[in-house]
């Protein structure tokens, strides 16, 4: 059975492959089609126009349950519009700082294995290099004022946080000096622990349809960050023999069908004052002009917005994302490793009293894959899986992406499940119907330039004893269902070849 990941309607006229044969018939009204095939494993691909793919592969499942994402190239989707002027920071926090910050963004349905910088604040602005959902600037001068919210299709949650700093406390920092075509960790670690002293809010059940962009928007940041968490971090984990730098802790409300829903955010790095990665992270808020030793405690104090505007009786999620980088991978040595925590509520604690602990340290980072160990030939079709970098992987999501963001999402079971490494070659879908775009192909992509395609391999760890068997199948949890079983997983940026 296909259906609409958003909608959760029926998909027809669907094609589906089956271990390498496409079925003579497409789904029909109810998105089913059946196959009579032998005894298992199969592979089984789905293809539909204005949605991205998705394969399922090395299931023993006879019934299988595959949702699809709609999909249109970024700059023909609907977005939202608002602007900020100086004015109108008057009224938010820090009166009287010259320095205005905010920042927007839209509810990540689903699955937080795709948050980034550019999922949570949109894409970077040809025109600032600034990404969409930030707007800032100094005194009555905006060196941004608008902002755009890309929304993915369906009931969505609109957020943002804005505020007034002291600009002695980023001066010198690469947003204020235009060195921000690279989002890292030193940006992030400088700016987002500031997030602590700014406002929050959020405009729920928002529907993202077809209907001609700029749809006005408007994000009431009227909630004081007045609930106060302490993420308690591990070790980071190494890639290839070296710790990764740091890490972004972001809390909020995992809405159903909303999805994740960002009221807070803090960032901390891993560096001594040789400048070397030690794998232990740095309290934001600790004085390290001592030494940083003392300052190593893997704390990084946050502050959150109650969960108010729509959002009451949600469960908290907090997602802590280590990593060198969190833009959009470009470079195979990237790697993110990142830790999923829920909480069925967060109390309020009047100061000077410890806020809540959020204890990520029992379940440690995952292993990430060396590199080599993750193989995308495009000539061949085919890209293979050697081995399992870390014990407690249940399964993969590999992503082929066209610069034109056309996904391909390859499901498989970790190759301990498999009992081989995993090797597979994916089918033309141009072979099948010459209205499907190939993935593996060059496109235009939003930024009007023609250009390859890339690709991400997601180790995944499920809380709750999901398997890969389960979630591809009628059970709950399903494949539109899985964010809230994932406790961990590892991504990393594949090599084509």
């Amino acid at each position: 059975m296909v259906i609409d990941a958003d909608t959760k309607l029926p998909i027809q006229s669907a094609i589906v492959v089956v271990d390498g044969t496409e079925l003579s018939s497409t789904t029909d009204l109810q998105g089913q089609v059946t196959a009579a095939v032998g005894s298992g494993p199969h592979d089984v691909h789905v293809f539909a126009t204005a949605h991205d793919y998705v394969s399922i592969l090395y299931t023993m499942n006879t019934d299988l349950l595959v949702p699809l994402s709609r999909w249109a190239p970024l700059v023909s989707r609907p977005y939202f519009q608002g602007t900020m002027s100086a004015a109108d920071f008057a009224n938010l926090s820090a009166q009287g700082e010259s320095l205005h910050v905010a920042f927007f963004g839209s509810s990540i349905p689903g699955s937080p294995l795709d948050i980034s910088v550019p999922t949570l604040l949109g894409p970077l602005s040809p025109v600032t290099n600034l990404p969409s959902g930030l707007v800032i600037g100094i005194g009555q001068n905006m060196f941004t004022d608008q902002y755009k919210i890309y929304a993915p299709a369906g009931k969505r949650a609109l957020w943002g946080f804005g505020g007034n700093l002291s600009l002695t406390a980023l001066v010198g920092a690469p947003l204020l000096v235009g060195n921000v075509g690279n989002i890292d960790l030193q940006v992030l670690s400088q700016l987002l622990p500031l997030v602590n002293k700014l406002q929050a809010g959020a405009v729920v059940d928002v529907d993202v349809n077809s209907a001609s962009s700029p749809i006005a928007a408007s994000v009431p940041l009227n909630t004081l960050l007045r609930l106060r968490v302490t993420p308690t971090m591990p070790r980071l984990p190494l890639q290839d023999g070296k710790y990764l730098g740091g890490a972004v802790v972001i809390g909020g409300a995992l809405d159903y069908p909303l999805g994740f829903v960002p009221l807070g955010i803090t960032a901390g790095l891993s560096q001594n004052l040789r400048g070397k990665t030690t794998g232990k992270l740095l309290d934001p808020t600790c004085d390290t002009s001592g030494g940083s030793d003392p300052c190593a405690t893997g704390k990084l104090p946050m502050r959150l917005a109650p969960q108010g505007n729509g959002l009451e009786g949600s469960s908290w999620a907090f997602l802590s994302l280590a990593s060198n980088n969190l833009n959009e991978f470009s470079d195979s040595s990237l790697g993110l490793s990142a830790l999923v925590k829920t909480a069925a509520e967060i109390h309020y604690v009047a100061p000077p009293a410890a806020g809540t602990t959020i204890d990520f340290t029992a379940r440690g980072y995952m292993n990430l894959p060396g590199a080599g160990s993750v193989k995308l030939t495009k000539a061949k079709r085919s890209f293979t899986v050697s081995a399992d970098a870390d014990a407690s992987t249940k399964m993969y999501r590999f992503r082929l992406s066209n610069h034109a963001h056309l996904n391909w999402y390859v499901w498989m079971p970790s190759t301990a499940v498999a009992g081989r490494a995993i090797a597979v070659t994916l089918p033309d879908p141009r072979a099948l119907d010459a209205s499907l775009v190939d993935p593996l192909q060059d496109a235009i992509g939003d930024d009007g330039q023609l250009g390859g395609p890339s690709a991400l391999l997601v180790s995944v760890s499920t809380g709750d004893g999901s398997t890969y068997a389960t979630v591809t199948g009628f059970a709950t949890p399903r494949l539109d269902q899985l964010g809230a079983s994932i406790d961990a997983f590892t991504l990393v940026s594949v090599p084509i070849k």
